[in-house]
């Protein structure tokens, strides 16, 4: 069994960016990500809440094409708010656990210094630790980490810009 561990770090307002996003509008923004994962994750078909509350909610996912046929219907995803600061979703069915995480740097001050980090834990029970295969796993899950961090603060930033972040 191998477990894929990935993580990507993304500036949130690197020089050019606008409209600039302050912690409390990324923030809104993670919450509307797991309350309509939809408009952030294109492979998610659509999603439904099951059970919410102030620290998270429970939510029933359905994704798109051949990711939905692997997941063989609707996927119950668990979702914690810890903080202000860090998203936790957790697939028990499967024990994938990813981690959407607002930082700041140690040495700068202001806008720039905001960074977005989202961490993934992918079990594969069927692969061998140090195989081709869990390379090419972890390969691709790499590249996709790489693509989602800086997906997920574009869509916020347009989020901001259609006046549909509350804070």
């Amino acid at each position: 069994m191998v477990v894929i561990h990935i993580s990507t770090t993304a500036p949130v307002n690197p020089p050019s960016a606008t409209p600039v996003l302050t912690h409390d509008e990324l923030w809104a923004a993670l919450v509307a990500k797991a309350r309509h994962p939809e408009d952030f994750v294109p492979v998610i078909e659509k999603s439904r809440i099951i059970r919410e509350d102030e620290t998270g909610l429970t939510r029933g996912v359905l994704f798109k094409g051949d990711m939905g046929k692997e997941m063989g219907g609707e996927v119950e995803e668990v979702v914690r708010y810890v903080g202000r600061m860090k998203i936790d979703f957790s697939v028990p069915a499967t024990g994938q656990f990813v981690s959407n995480i607002i930082s700041h740097s140690a040495t700068a001050a202001g806008p720039g210094d905001m960074f977005l980090t989202f961490t993934f834990e992918f079990p594969h029970p069927d692969v061998a630790e140090g195989s081709q295969e869990a390379r090419t796993l972890e390969e691709k899950y790499r590249a996709m980490s790489r693509q989602v961090v800086p997906h997920t603060v574009d869509v916020a930033r347009r989020l901001k810009g259609k006046g549909r972040l509350v804070v």
